[in-house]
């Protein structure tokens, strides 16, 4: 497991900040978020998903209950802790955030973030991966490799990305668990929620996150889009606005509970 693969924890105060990376990548997704919400004082989790930051082989064999309770636990270690936590999850990250955070909305978790939210996925891709579910167990071993590479508009983001350059069928096809799982909670989130999605994004669209403030109708919901940005949120040409409004956000919930 190279260095930018690894998962993160950070010393400081309390709400602990769990911050989740998304699909065939690692916390390195997430590294300004890191520096800049750990800078602040707060005590900081990015965990690394079972599957990733090895092989695309392993990730092939990964499935949507092994990523919930990998970040369950991350939460409840953290709430342990600080007793007080905000999960905050990019891309299929974000449904993880969403479905752990509104099961422990009333257990500790104070707000929960979604960056990216692959609540939908484009269509073709979406309908893909329902395809590949019907299949079962007959679905063979395909990895789909990433012609055009990470979506993101920053070029050394791209160049540098530790992320696998495919994309194993038999595990993306368990981000629609994951979407599932998400839509069935949605409506009982009442803790704050903060929603940022890039105009340029081409991996989940708009329309994700649309879907997600409609839903969360109890919630008290703050979205953003950036107009320049892709996918890769943390890492891409608006960074810096992610990283300050995710700290915003992370300082000012912090302070309303406290």
């Amino acid at each position: 497991m190279s260095e930018n693969a690894a998962p993160i924890e950070r010393g400081g105060h309390g709400p602990a900040v769990i911050l989740v990376h998304g699909f065939t990548g690692t916390p390195w997704e997430l590294g300004p978020l890191v520096d800049a919400v750990s800078a602040a004082g707060f005590a900081v989790r990015a965990p690394l998903l079972p599957g990733h930051g090895t092989s695309p082989a392993a990730l092939a064999r990964a499935t949507w209950d092994q990523w919930f309770t990998a970040v369950e636990q991350c939460v409840d270690d953290a709430l342990a802790e600080h007793s007080r936590a905000i999960v905050i999850g990019f891309s299929l990250g974000s449904l993880l955030a969403l479905t752990v955070g509104a099961l422990r909305q009333h257990r500790g978790v104070i707000a929960i973030g979604a960056l990216g939210t692959a609540l939908q996925l484009p269509p073709f891709d979406q309908r893909a991966l329902e395809i590949a579910e019907r299949l079962g167990p007959f679905l063979p071993d395909i990895n789909v490799p990433k012609f055009r590479g990470s979506d993101v508009r920053d070029p050394h983001a791209k160049r540098s990305n530790p992320a696998y350059a495919t994309q194993p069928l038999r595990a993306a096809r368990e981000i629609l668990r994951g979407q599932r799982a998400a839509r069935e909670l949605l409506a009982n989130i009442t803790v704050p929620l903060l929603v940022v999605h890039g105009r340029a994004d081409d991996t989940t669209p708009l329309s994700a996150s649309l879907e997600l403030v409609a839903a969360c109708e109890r919630a008290s919901v703050e979205m953003e889009v950036l107009p320049r940005s892709a996918h890769l949120l943390g890492r891409d040409v608006e960074s810096r606005e992610v990283c300050e409004r995710v700290l915003s956000f992370v300082r000012r919930v912090s302070q309303k509970v406290g």
